[in-house]
């Protein structure tokens, strides 16, 4: 979460600077509301209290509110927006389930998850203590450094994608995507590695921190990680009740759709959105969705020439709706639209997301 003293210092912008980012014209403090076809200047700025009122629409707004409504965007989003558009650095807390992800649903203190001589029940999945993902908390590895080379992602949007997800480095500059669950437990941890043009190193294979610790003998090789959705912690955090969720196939892409479309439109106004990530095309399951269960859900495949990543998937989405009881809606949307030359490069949502803006 960002800072109060960074928030602070986004309100204390003159909310007719902002509106000015916002490409609104303003003279004598008046300006032609945005909310409505405004003919003639309908909106007043107050620089006395930083807020601006349609006598129109009788509607108030502060500078992150007439962000957040005009761009779409929640309020963390909103003020990343006003800190790009005025060169200031955003400090953000640590996350309180960094240090201690839930002691409620922790392995007690009596069990050594290190030593281990028994394999977990199938309902009780083996965690991670929260350090690891504490010690490993950064932006440093070749993943982030490339979203803000090739102008993905600004860097305060970087820094904000990092502690949403909690990415992490590896000692060989690779992220870590690490995959906690719905009761913030972690079960383990992605390591890719990405060239300068942003795109996965096929040279080097993606690998596990379970499976890295076991093979230094810091974990019993008779357990087996049990994976979860990446981006499955964010579901019952503050803010995200009535969201839906996204499901990508790809982290790279949920990170990158997180910022680019942290909200969707709803009829006049708009609802959050979580993005989350399969890992792979063929990691989609009902038992992976099971945590899901209630929450509005639609997936978002790849596309490929044949449709068959669409297909795929919305044959699992059918299993997954008859196992679970509820919809689960699969996107046409690059199906309907992506070109046949992007169908060839089988991009993703994110891809013709970069390619349109």
């Amino acid at each position: 979460m960002i800072k109060p003293s960074s928030i602070s210092e986004i309100r204390s912008i003159s909310i007719e600077k902002v509106a000015q980012d916002l490409k609104i014209i303003v003279k004598r403090h008046t300006c032609r509301c945005p909310f409505h076809d405004d003919k003639h200047p309908s909106m007043q700025l107050y620089e006395s209290t930083q807020t601006a009122h349609c006598f129109v629409c009788d509607k108030s707004w502060n500078a992150i509110g007439m962000v957040m409504q005009l761009k779409r965007k929640n309020f963390q989003q909103a003020c990343i927006w006003i800190a790009d558009s005025n060169q200031i650095t955003l400090e953000y807390d640590t996350p309180h389930y960094v240090t201690r992800l839930s002691n409620m649903h922790r392995t007690p203190k009596t069990t050594k998850l290190m030593t281990q001589t028994t394999s977990p029940t199938p309902t009780t999945p083996m965690v991670l203590p929260d350090e690891y993902v504490s010690r490993k908390l950064s932006s440093d590895n070749s993943f982030c450094r490339s979203l803000v080379a090739n102008g993905i992602l600004t860097p305060t949007q970087m820094q904000s994608a990092v502690h949403r997800y909690l990415l992490g480095s590896s000692r060989n500059d690779g992220v870590i995507f690490w995959q906690i669950d719905e009761l913030r437990r972690v079960r383990d941890g992605k390591i890719m590695h990405y060239g300068n043009d942003c795109h996965r190193d096929r040279n080097r294979s993606p690998n596990w921190v379970c499976s890295m610790l076991a093979k230094a003998g810091k974990l019993n090789l008779q357990q087996a990680s049990s994976k979860c959705l990446f981006g499955l912690h964010l579901l019952n955090m503050n803010g995200n009740e009535e969201a839906v969720v996204a499901i990508v196939e790809s982290e790279k892409t949920a990170v990158i759709c997180s910022e680019l479309i942290p909200q969707l439109p709803c009829g006049e106004s708009s609802i959050p959105v979580i993005w989350m990530a399969t890992g792979g095309l063929g990691c989609l399951n009902a038992s992976v969705l099971m945590p899901l269960a209630g929450r509005k859900v639609m997936l978002f495949p790849d596309t490929d020439p044949e449709g068959n990543a669409y297909k795929l998937w919305n044959e699992k989405a059918q299993e997954a709706s008859s196992s679970l009881g509820q919809p689960f809606t699969v996107s046409q949307l690059l199906e309907q639209n992506a070109s046949a030359q992007q169908k060839e490069q089988k991009i993703d949502i994110a891809d013709y997301l970069l390619e349109e803006r």
